[in-house]
């Protein structure tokens, strides 16, 4: 919450500051090229080339366009976790946040599940006991479950959306 209303007053503060010195503009000048839209919110070519740098730099490879889909996603959970007044200091936190009410808390496991897994999967463990191993594979089976559910999440997410992009395709 404290996170959303920051926002919005930066967003009404930066409109307002825009209309004041729309009269002192004689001459338009291209700041940076907007390279698509969610709803309401523009994503620029700027903002997206920091994000593909980083992920370059962090030892990934994806493309513009994977990149562009990353934070396309990132900003429709935004979207949603301010519409339900989730609270976080941050963006990486609303996002957290939101996904720990509407997906993470909806994840089932068994034990069985788990036992089931060990048992088909004992040749990577060479011999290392279940239960030394269960905590981690209710781990690892709990982040493929909230990964499935979140692709299903947002793809109903971008459904309702309003999704401009203009990116132009790599070659």
């Amino acid at each position: 919450m404290r996170y959303a209303k920051q926002i919005n007053a930066i967003y009404s503060l930066a409109l307002m500051a825009a209309f004041a010195l729309a009269p002192l503009v004689s001459q338009a000048e291209v700041i940076d090229r907007v390279v698509a839209y969610v709803d309401d919110r523009a994503i620029t070519l700027r903002e997206l080339d920091t994000v593909h740098q980083r992920a370059l730099a962090s030892g990934l490879r994806p493309s513009k366009a994977a990149t562009l889909e990353k934070l396309i996603n990132r900003i429709l959970l935004i979207n949603e976790a301010i519409k339900l007044r989730v609270e976080g200091d941050n963006e990486d936190e609303l996002v957290h946040e939101y996904i720990d009410l509407k997906v993470r808390a909806f994840i089932t496991l068994k034990d069985s599940d788990v036992r089931q897994y060990y048992t088909e999967n004992r040749w990577k463990y060479k011999g290392v006991p279940y239960e030394s191993l269960k905590d981690d594979i209710r781990k690892l089976l709990e982040e493929r479950e909230v990964n499935i559910s979140l692709r299903r999440h947002l793809e109903k997410l971008r459904e309702t959306a309003d999704i401009r992009i203009m990116l132009e395709q790599e070659n």
